[in-house]
């Protein structure tokens, strides 16, 4: 597989605090523009299916590069750091939840 050319971006901002409704749960579409840089830490867990574009996340000192139809897992109270990659909107659904509304052998695969 081949991936955008990568170069990062000098500009950052920050996503606002999403807050889960009173059930405990929000999905949401997240359209991030070529080239944007956030840092994030939510006390909902979330869990992300790409639709379009390339990122780069950094979440508890590991790298990754999610793309088209890749699912991904980034876990309540974890800050984390995205890259969108230059060419394209990087562009998700994002399923936010509140971590007590798993079991715990749940939380474990996670």
């Amino acid at each position: 597989m081949e991936f955008p050319d990568h170069t990062p971006p000098a500009v950052s901002h920050s996503e606002p605090v999403v807050e889960n409704s009173p059930c405990g749960m929000l999905i949401r579409e997240i359209q991030y523009a070529p080239g944007s840089v956030r840092q994030s830490k939510e006390s909902s867990g979330r869990i992300c299916l790409i639709i379009s574009g390339f990122a780069r996340w950094e979440c508890a000192g590991k790298h990754c590069v999610p793309g088209v139809d890749n699912l991904c897992h980034i876990p309540a109270r974890q800050t984390h750091l995205q890259e969108a990659f230059l060419k394209e909107p990087f562009v998700l659904y994002a399923f936010h939840y509140r971590p007590d509304l798993l079991g715990p052998a749940t939380r474990a695969q996670l």
